[in-house]
């Protein structure tokens, strides 16, 4: 789906002239918790002062990246806690990032994209990974510290080749892979050239820890703090702490995400100490919340097959670990990349109804279900209408939940219309109200202005009075508060992209949300009798007028 062409006449665009632009929406998240989001608001007025806020907002966001959490404050939240767990940790992952996002902006990659810290949080990881295996003492500190700022780098350049090469076939997300193959890639350096340099430590001996159930839940604290390879208990919460400031919805799909990958552990009979560590419930917490709320909007459908697909990681680990085992590399988290891989494939080849998140419009899994929601109301209102044709559905049903202010207003609205004062309006006195609006230009477009009429006309006896236009404008002012969510929801639904909708694309949206598709009258209502496919624009009238 595209926005409606600048030129293009609509019944929308010409009668939203008649009202003040909304205001921006918060949700009640937001105004309860003002942390969550992205804080895109607060934030983009310092992107143009100085280019050093600038930098270190957009590392901020790349921390949280690395977690699926777009939000500076949950990033900077996550560098404590590498801090904390230790000095190198932080140190290397500061270098990894400033490698990245050099090159990034050197080369003037999209910067939209390098805004949001995409192209820096696998250098994040690589050097997270570099201070966790390599051996820091003496001589070899130094190699360490040339390598991770150019491993970095490599890693902004591989996921840029990636997003623009093989993987814009299978619409596949490079998620995690660059770090992957760029961690194993040192490492591999480190075992074959220590003596150039480059050595690696001998990690710790996991702990013997008795099985309880607080064992199993400090697990899934450890879980989160184990994508950043931050093994201790203080970090382990302190990510959980910068994922729930962002999207408390987040936090509990990774909670449950790491509680299904462990319990799955279990099955296969893993030893408790990776449970207990999180080494068994990581992987799970990042497809937990990359299919159940960053991919797919949070719904009773999507919910399951994220908890599967993290349980699934579990044994998808256990095939990785051999081959990587006989090099002597580590997993990192080469299991979540392939099983959030094979849940996007299954669910688009077997559940196409279940609609993904345009990949330009990811935020937070709260923002994806209030656009779910907007979606499922404004199109659950128009199938209901469109599918009734007794007089009762032609009665006004928003006025009575309508705050008495805006009664007011469009009451307000409706006497100025009203031109002569008879309390009805004729289609020269709307026409004249849109004109006064100053949206003249479009004042020759008579069926347009017929077809609003029409449209207002609920009782069908040519006249629209007070309670039909208090209708109409309700219905225009939810359709503009919602406008953007319910367009951003429905790109993925254009499956051609051609920029349209048409009636097979238009009985998978419907599914999608759970509505039952057009019977073949209802289609020859809203789609006419060529049954020719619907722009933007086109569908917005359809929203509004039928």
């Amino acid at each position: 789906m595209t926005r409606t062409n600048a030129g293009e006449a609509s019944a929308y665009t010409l009668l939203a002239s008649l009202l003040p632009e909304p205001g921006p929406s918060r949700s009640r998240l937001q105004r309860w918790l003002p942390t969550s989001g992205t804080l895109h608001t607060v934030t983009d007025p310092w992107l143009s002062g100085s280019p050093l806020l600038a930098a270190v907002l957009v590392g901020a966001r790349a921390f949280g990246q690395v977690i699926l959490i777009n939000n500076p404050l949950s990033g900077a939240l996550l560098l404590l806690a590498l801090v904390l767990q230790s000095g190198w940790l932080g140190l290397f992952a500061i270098l990894g990032l400033a490698g990245a996002q050099g090159l990034a902006m050197a080369l003037d990659w999209d910067p939209s994209t390098r805004l949001q810290g995409i192209h820096g949080f696998n250098g994040v990881l690589v050097g997270c990974a570099a201070a966790t295996f390599a051996d820091l003492r003496g001589p070899a500190l130094v190699g360490w510290l040339l390598a991770v700022p150019l491993a970095g780098a490599a890693s902004a350049a591989l996921l840029e080749s990636l997003r623009r090469g093989w993987f814009c076939l299978p619409s596949l997300p490079p998620l995690t892979l660059p770090f992957c193959l760029l961690s194993w890639l040192l490492l591999g350096l480190g075992l074959g050239l220590e003596p150039a340099g480059l050595a690696l430590a001998s990690p710790p001996p996991p702990a013997a820890v008795p099985a309880t159930l607080p064992g199993l839940l400090e697990g899934i604290v450890h879980g989160f703090g184990q994508v950043f390879l931050c093994p201790g208990l203080p970090s382990g919460l302190l990510v959980v702490a910068a994922v729930a400031i962002a999207s408390p919805l987040a936090a509990l799909l990774g909670a449950a995400g790491g509680l299904a990958a462990a319990l799955a552990a279990l099955l296969l009979q893993a030893p408790w100490s990776e449970v207990v560590n999180g080494l068994a419930s990581y992987n799970g917490v990042l497809v937990a919340i990359a299919i159940g709320g960053i991919f797919y909007a949070p719904s009773r459908l999507s919910l399951p097959i994220a908890l599967a697909g993290a349980a699934g990681s579990v044994p998808l680990a256990r095939l990785l670990q051999v081959p990587l085992n006989s090099l002597g590399l580590p997993l990192l988290t080469s299991p979540f990349v392939l099983a959030t891989w094979l849940a996007l494939l299954l669910v688009r080849q077997n559940l196409p109804a279940l609609l993904p998140v345009a990949v330009h419009a990811i935020l937070t899994p709260e923002e994806h279900r209030r656009r779910y929601r907007v979606a499922l109301r404004m199109l659950g209102e128009f199938h209901r209408r469109l599918g009734t044709s007794t007089p009762a559905s032609l009665t006004p049903d928003l006025a009575a939940t309508a705050p008495p202010e805006d009664l007011e207003r469009i009451g307000q609205l409706f006497r100025r219309l009203d031109r002569d004062g008879n309390g009805w309006l004729s289609i020269e006195e709307l026409r004249a109200g849109l004109a006064a609006a100053g949206d003249g230009g479009h004042q020759q477009a008579s069926e347009l202005l017929n077809r609003i009429a029409r449209g207002m006309d609920r009782n069908g006896d040519g006249r629209l009075d007070r309670e039909e236009v208090v209708e109409l404008v309700l219905r225009l002012q939810r359709l503009r508060q919602g406008r953007e969510r319910l367009l951003t929801y429905l790109l993925p639904s254009d499956a051609d992209g051609d920029g349209r909708l048409d009636r097979a694309e238009l009985a998978r949206l419907l599914r999608g949300i759970g509505l039952a598709p057009l019977q073949a009258y209802e289609e020859q209502v809203l789609f006419g009798p060529q049954g020719s496919a619907l722009t933007w624009g086109e569908f917005v009238d359809r929203l509004l007028l039928s």
